[in-house]
């Protein structure tokens, strides 16, 4: 066959294929349970991804404080932050004292000697510590503490903050994936316990990794979280010089859902070994510093969110009381997404987080609850990498009952740039998502954790300015057009 011949033949083929793409149907031809779909050019055409940079540069510059020179510049300055900035919270009826509880019980922590406590639950965006810790750290900065606070027996992947280990005979019973079920639902604060028998001995010290969070290294007040099912139970704590430090022992309480075992120790120490000795379950144990600020990280891998109304009321209230948790922070909906179909399952899994919402609002009273809504993800879609179709929607609809049930609303996916700047956030250099597309690296977690803090931290300033200002002053000022 002639060149000229092969070439006349691979351009009517291309010319067919076009001719086809074109005049296919956009929604595809169903043949019993399969859909032909065909490739169509309109529909291979995503919006461009955001510059990553220009983005946060942005949120930089809208929490920056430019010519401030009087009160009314300053008030001019948060009522943009709290109208313009994407890395602005979102409370129910756009009440910006929403936080002022919690900020109050910050600011008296430091003279009350007394330890507030953040729970942050989450999906594997959270696992190995990232955005808990850089959380953590800074907030211990600002309002003291140390520590890493409430840690299970033994963590499912390695911690930046802490390094731990335990031997003897275990077996977990959790909410949800691989593990045991129980009916009594008596699961803890951490979704899961671990029943030991016999002897356990637990470690912990500061983790080895260059990056671990500074505050996170020294102990002073430990705390073991438990049930003792059985008749007499021993913890013996040593500490860096392995002597020591004391030996509790713990007789049955049936009727106490929780019972602690406390060690206030006189000077800090960087690593802690526990020798327990009896049947229990262990619901975690907790490493803080004297008082201050103690940020939990709790990490779900494969959870959407949707399994606290699975645990024991009871447990929860009496675990959350004894915590004295200020604030419930809950990062959840990327591991719902790829199931979302349309409006329908939108709503459905929207109205199940309302519903946690409520239970843990049930659970703890005193507590208030930020939701982060889901990152940025990248799916393909006829052959393009681009956010899965109903991310944007899903978002929307979980801030809206979110604030519909009196809780506040992070909009990660929006502070991120929108829709497909996780492609943007995976491109840049050096990378700040990892190649699934799905997960930040530990560069963009921190990122993401250093835009969360300081959205909190503006809150933070404004509540502390309006301490200084007579509300009729303060309502003028804010009403005036900037």
């Amino acid at each position: 066959m002639k060149p000229s011949h092969i070439l006349l033949y691979i351009s009517v083929i291309f010319a067919l294929l076009f001719c086809i793409s074109e005049f296919f149907p956009k929604e595809g031809i169903q043949i019993g349970d399969f859909k032909i779909k065909g490739f169509n050019l309109e529909n291979s055409k995503t919006p461009p991804p955001p510059d990553v940079d220009s983005v946060l540069l942005a949120i930089e510059n809208s929490a920056k404080k430019y010519n401030i020179h009087s009160l009314p510049d300053s008030i001019n300055y948060y009522k943009n932050f709290f109208n313009e900035s994407p890395a602005r919270l979102h409370f129910p009826n756009n009440d910006t004292t929403f936080l002022d509880q919690l900020f109050n019980q910050l600011d008296v922590a430091q003279k009350r000697k007394q330890i507030v406590r953040i729970i942050h639950y989450g999906d594997s965006q959270i696992e190995m510590d990232r955005i808990s810790g850089y959380l953590r750290d800074q907030l211990q900065e600002t309002f003291g503490g140390s520590g890493v606070g409430l840690v299970p027996l033994q963590q499912d992947v390695a911690s930046y903050s802490v390094k731990q280990s335990v031997t003897g005979n275990l077996q977990v019973y959790g909410v949800y994936g691989d593990f045991s079920r129980t009916k009594e639902q008596d699961y803890g604060v951490m979704t899961k316990y671990f029943r030991i028998t016999g002897n356990t001995v637990f470690n912990a010290s500061k983790a080895n990794y260059p990056n671990t969070y500074s505050r996170s290294k020294q102990y002073s007040k430990i705390k073991l979280l438990l049930n003792n099912k059985a008749s007499e139970f021993t913890a013996t704590l040593s500490c860096n010089s392995n002597s020591d430090c004391n030996t509790k022992s713990l007789n049955s309480d049936s009727t106490s859902l929780l019972e602690i075992m406390n060690w206030n120790l006189d000077a800090p120490v960087s690593s802690v070994n526990l020798a327990m000795k009896g049947n229990a379950n262990i619901y975690g144990v907790i490493l803080d510093g004297d008082y201050g600020v103690a940020v939990d990280n709790i990490p779900l891998r494969g959870c959407s969110g949707t399994i606290f109304s699975k645990i024991d009321m009871g447990l929860l209230k009496q675990t959350f009381r004894q915590l004295n948790a200020g604030l419930i922070i809950l990062q959840f909906g990327g591991n719902a997404m790829p199931a979302l179909s349309g409006s329908k399952s939108i709503e459905n899994y929207a109205q199940s987080i309302a519903q946690q919402i409520k239970y843990l609002q049930a659970a703890s009273p005193n507590s208030k609850i930020l939701f982060i809504g889901p990152s940025d993800m990248s799916t393909r879609v006829n052959g393009n990498l681009q956010s899965y179709p109903y991310l944007s929607a899903a978002n929307d609809a979980l801030k809206k009952v979110v604030l519909e049930n009196n809780a506040a609303y992070w909009d990660m996916f929006n502070v991120m740039g929108g829709e497909n700047s996780m492609i943007a956030w995976v491109n840049h250099k050096p990378a700040l998502a990892g190649s699934d597309y799905v997960h930040f690296t530990p560069l963009g977690a921190e990122k993401i954790a250093s835009i969360l803090y300081t959205s909190l931290h503006t809150y933070y300033g404004f509540y502390k300015l309006r301490q200084k200002i007579e509300k009729p002053i303060l309502t003028k000022l804010w009403e005036r057009k900037v």
